[in-house]
């Protein structure tokens, strides 16, 4: 194991602070070479989620955060409808969580290339949506962290545009300078 740093997997603060993950590190008695116990903390998520959503990238872009499972971490609400993507409300203990995946997306578009899009480290898509549009998709991996059975999760951030939106700034630049 590279680092013996775990997390868990995010999930909503019950004091309302928003999406955090809660990080451990194991102690070992080194006389014994036994575990000893753990120093753990939580950490909030909210600076990366809010980083997400300011993405705006020509007129309709936005970005999606995932974890290495495909788990959406972070959305807008017009990310969320883009890529028509379920939301299942999960109870536990009186609170409740909302789990989002990219693979619930009922876009057909976003479902033929969301293997692509998981196996890959980065890279560029151009699909048609649902929506009758192209769409231009850039996708990059984060650097990888352990989750609790030390295997490395990669968390990914996906950015998707319009293309005409990106052609439009083009085509706009280039009557300018053409005149």
């Amino acid at each position: 194991v590279e680092t013996p740093i775990t997390f868990d997997p995010p999930y909503e603060d019950a004091a309302g602070q928003g999406k955090i993950i809660t990080l451990f590190y194991p102690l070992w008695n080194r006389k014994t070479n036994k575990f000893a116990g753990v120093v753990a903390s939580d950490v909030s998520l909210a600076k990366i989620v809010e980083n997400i959503l300011a993405v705006h990238v020509a007129q309709t872009g936005y970005a999606v955060l995932l974890n290495g499972k495909g788990e959406i971490v972070a959305m807008s609400e017009q990310a969320e409808k883009g890529l028509k993507v379920e939301v299942e409300k999960i109870e536990r203990g009186g609170l409740s969580y909302y789990y989002r995946s990219l693979t619930t997306s009922k876009d057909r578009g976003i479902g033929s290339v969301y293997g692509t899009i998981m196996k890959e480290h980065s890279g560029y898509l151009n699909i048609k949506m649902d929506d009758g549009e192209k769409h231009v998709l850039v996708f990059a991996s984060l650097d990888p962290i352990n989750d609790m059975k030390y295997e490395r999760d990669s968390w990914k951030i996906l950015i998707n545009v319009p293309e005409k939106e990106i052609l439009s700034t083009l085509f706009e630049t280039h009557r300018a300078i053409s005149m």
